[in-house]
């Protein structure tokens, strides 16, 4: 809570540097789309996208079966992320509005990102399902564009903190060796 016992938005930014506006504009501005494929639920649905990835590639025969199996879960943990960003925040006022749907809301803008980390992945795996690459390429090809979105968010994120091209330049390598380790456990469980 921040001063009066009340959080506003402002109290919600100052606490929370990736949280979004839930009474922003139609077109957001670029620090907030900025923010939004920073945010912790974006970084989470690329990371959750690779998992998924690897496990249903596993147990499904075409890419559609991949497609659709990562796609519902997503879905699935995007109404739990949001669900719980409702739950967890009761009684928030935003912009002096207490009212659920002001809440619900926020909860649901917060928890773009999840969406957003996912949909170039299942982009690269619905060409797949289409015949436009092969299923296997897709499934590589949706891995590896993981791995440098995690780099380019972690460029981004250490952009934030210094103006130095090594430190940048670090973010991007360690984020994206998550996205390599990955990978590394698809090779592993096959």
């Amino acid at each position: 809570m921040c001063g009066g016992g009340s959080r506003t938005e402002d109290a919600i930014a100052a606490s929370d540097p990736h949280a979004v506006d839930p009474h922003a504009a139609a077109e957001p501005s670029l620090a907030a789309r900025i923010r939004t494929v920073l945010s912790e639920s974006a970084i989470y649905g690329v990371i959750l996208v690779s998992a998924l990835i690897i496990v249903t590639g596993q147990k499904s025969d075409t890419s559609w079966d991949t497609f659709l199996k990562v796609l519902g879960t997503v879905v699935v943990f995007w109404i739990a992320h949001v669900f719980a960003g409702v739950v967890s925040n009761l009684g928030m006022t935003i912009d002096g509005d207490k009212s659920f749907g002001a809440l619900l809301l926020y909860a649901v803008r917060h928890s773009s990102g999840l969406l957003l980390g996912a949909l170039i992945p299942l982009l690269i795996i619905l060409l797949g399902a289409a015949g436009v690459i092969a299923d296997d390429t897709a499934v590589w090809v949706a891995l590896w564009i993981d791995a440098a979105l995690l780099g380019i968010i972690g460029y981004l994120a250490v952009a934030r903190m210094t103006t130095k091209p090594w430190a940048r330049s670090l973010g991007a390598l360690v984020t994206a060796l998550l996205g390599v380790a990955i990978m590394v456990m698809k090779v592993l469980i096959h």
